[in-house]
């Protein structure tokens, strides 16, 4: 991935891995995030944004999204849930509509 396109692509991958998830009690997501201090100090950071907001996550939960991993290369999905993720890289087109792979 190109340096410019960076955040493009995180942002993409946030929102493919959103798409893909299923929502979750806080202490699912704590859970799924275990040990890892930078992503649980976000999280606890969110929620209490959250708090702060008067979102009742009883009534709307949050969504939990796989991890994914991208090859930058091909700027494919690869690995645990590949094959659902690579379906959102792009639209299926239909004859004339189709846009080229190359343009």
């Amino acid at each position: 991935i190109e340096k410019g396109h960076i955040s493009s692509a995180l942002c993409h991958m946030g929102n493919v891995s959103y798409r893909l998830g299923r929502k979750a009690s806080v202490e699912e997501i704590k859970d799924a995030i275990g040990d890892n201090e930078y992503l649980m100090d976000s999280f606890e950071r969110m929620l209490s944004h959250l708090e702060a907001n008067q979102v009742d996550l009883e009534k709307e939960p949050i969504t939990l999204g796989p991890v994914l991993t991208m090859d930058p290369e091909k700027e494919v999905f690869v690995g645990e849930h590949s094959d659902w993720a690579n379906m959102y890289l792009k639209r299926n087109y239909r004859e004339p509509f189709i846009v080229p792979a190359k343009v």
